[in-house]
C-alpha cells in the first residue's frame, strides 16, 4: 500500500497515519480477508479527529487487487459506502473521493480521511421475485419484468434469463426488464432470472415462467413462404388501416388456414 500527496494537501503541519486493518469476522457478507485502512491527520499539537478534510486529494494504492473486489469508505470502519469508479487517475472538480483501477493496481483518491476498504464480498444478491411476462412482436418473443434485487454492496452488475439452467439474455444491472426471442422455441421451455452482484456472486434463480409451445398442424409446410405472414399480418389488421390486400396464390393452398390458426396461439404462458 502507498500513500502520495502533493504540497498543500493538509491544511496543516501534522502527522498522516495509514494503519491497515482487517475485519474481525464475516460482516454484513463481506469477508474477513477484505484490505482495510484507516487514514487519520493529527494537526501539529492535536490528535487525530475521525474525519479530516484536504484540500488537495490524497491517493492510496493497493497493489496486486482483484477485480472483483468492492472499493468502500467508512467513517467509523463499520458501517461501509462505495465508491464510485473514476473516468481517469485523477479526482474530477467537485468530487470527494472516488477510485480508479490501472491493471493490478487499484487507487483510491480522497479529499478526506477515514477507513478505506476492498471488501471482499461473499454474499449473493436477493433472489428477482415476482417476474411478470408477457408476448410481444407477436407472440416471437418474450418480455420478462421484476423488481430490483438487494445486494449488500449497493450494487447489481447484471440481470441475466436462464434457459433451461444456460444464460440467453443479460442485461445491465440498472436495468430490470429483458426481451428474449421465441422464434426457434420447438418444445415446452422454462425461463428464469437471477441476479450477479459487481464481486460475481449469483442470487437464486427466480420462480420459472413456462412456455409452451403448440405442436405444429399436420400437412404445413416446414418452410413457410414470404406471402403467408404478409397475408395472416393483412388479415388481422382492421380494415381502416391494412392497405391493400397483398399478393398470395388463389385459391389459398388447404394448410394456411390451419398454419393461420397456428402460428397465431403457438406459443403460451404458464407464469
Amino acid at each position: 500500500m502507498t500513500l502520495t500527496w502533493s504540497p498543500g494537501t493538509f491544511p496543516t503541519a501534522g502527522t498522516l497515519t495509514a494503519t491497515p486493518l482487517t475485519l474481525a469476522a464475516d460482516v454484513d457478507g463481506f469477508s474477513r480477508a477484505s484490505k482495510l485502512v484507516a487514514v487519520t491527520f493529527a494537526p501539529a499539537g492535536a490528535a487525530a479527529g475521525a474525519v479530516t478534510f484536504l484540500p488537495s486529494p490524497l491517493s492510496v494504492a493497493f497493489a496486486g487487487v482483484a477485480t472483483t473486489v468492492l472499493p468502500s469508505y467508512s467513517v467509523d470502519g463499520v458501517a461501509w459506502t462505495p465508491l464510485t469508479a473514476l473516468p481517469g487517475p485523477s479526482l474530477p472538480a467537485g468530487r470527494v473521493d472516488g477510485w480508479h483501477r490501472s491493471g493490478a493496481t487499484l487507487t483510491v483518491y480522497t479529499r478526506h480521511t477515514g477507513f478505506f476498504a476492498l471488501l471482499v464480498d461473499i454474499s449473493p444478491p436477493s433472489r428477482p421475485a415476482a417476474v411478470v411476462a408477457s408476448l410481444v412482436r407477436g407472440g416471437a418473443a418474450l418480455r420478462l419484468g421484476w423488481p430490483p434485487s438487494a445486494d449488500n454492496s449497493r450494487r447489481i452488475r447484471a440481470y441475466q434469463v436462464l434457459l433451461g439452467g444456460k444464460v440467453v439474455a443479460s442485461v445491465p444491472g440498472s436495468r430490470a426488464s429483458a426481451v428474449v426471442g421465441l422464434a426457434r422455441l420447438t418444445r415446452t421451455a422454462r425461463f428464469t432470472v437471477r441476479a450477479v452482484d459487481e464481486a460475481g456472486n449469483a442470487s437464486r434463480v427466480s420462480r420459472a415462467v413456462v412456455v409452451r409451445v403448440r405442436p405444429r398442424p399436420r400437412g404445413v409446410p416446414a418452410r413457410i413462404p414470404s406471402w403467408a405472414p404478409r397475408l395472416r399480418l393483412w388479415q388481422t389488421t382492421p380494415a381502416s388501416v391494412r392497405g391493400p390486400r397483398p399478393a398470395a396464390p388463389s385459391p389459398l393452398p388447404s394448410w394456411y388456414r390451419a398454419w393461420s390458426r397456428w402460428i397465431g396461439t403457438r406459443i403460451s404462458l404458464h407464469p
